[in-house]
């Protein structure tokens, strides 16, 4: 959580929800509704960061930032649908992400989304759902600390300096 890949693992989710609604309403484009999903994944993952609305002189807590977005679209005469179906999304992720392993019960406590290796090793980041030992041991294993791997995880050695 937190690292470019999970970014990246959240928009493809994100995205596929989206077309898989879209594709139920007959909708072409769901930039918007994308746009939406971000932002309600990031105003609830930081509830009590305070947003203000310049044009209109007030502030609040992010938590709420969705839905006065939602209110003022709906003000300027904007259907209330898209936005509705990008809150949709993120909070789907949402709960499957942060809130159902926080949580106690039946289903609590089990991680169900999990940041893909390959986009991990694709963006040349150590995947996520490994515990501190895994890690730790990954790193080792390809050669990281102080002489080794950088990037995409190659120990190439030290090499020799030009001219030599």
């Amino acid at each position: 959580m937190g690292t470019t890949a999970d970014y990246l693992y959240m928009l493809m989710l994100g995205a596929a929800q989206l077309l898989l609604m879209g594709w139920f309403m007959s909708t072409p484009f769901l930039g918007s509704s994308l746009i939406f999903m971000i932002l309600y994944v990031w105003a609830n993952r930081n509830p009590n960061a305070v947003v203000r609305m310049p044009l209109f002189g007030f502030q609040y807590k992010a938590v709420y930032l969705p839905w006065s977005m939602l209110g003022i679209g709906m003000l300027m005469g904007n259907s209330p649908v898209f936005d509705l179906m990008g809150i949709a999304a993120g909070h789907v992720y949402y709960f499957l992400q942060d809130v159902l392993p926080n949580s106690e019960g039946a289903w609590g406590g089990k991680r169900l989304l999990y940041t893909p290796g390959f986009l991990s090793s694709l963006l040349g980041e150590q995947p996520t759902h490994l515990n501190a030992r895994e890690r730790l041991a990954a790193a080792q294993g390809r050669g990281g600390g102080a002489g080794g791997a950088v990037g995409g995880g190659h120990n190439w050695g030290g090499g020799r300096p030009l001219g030599q």
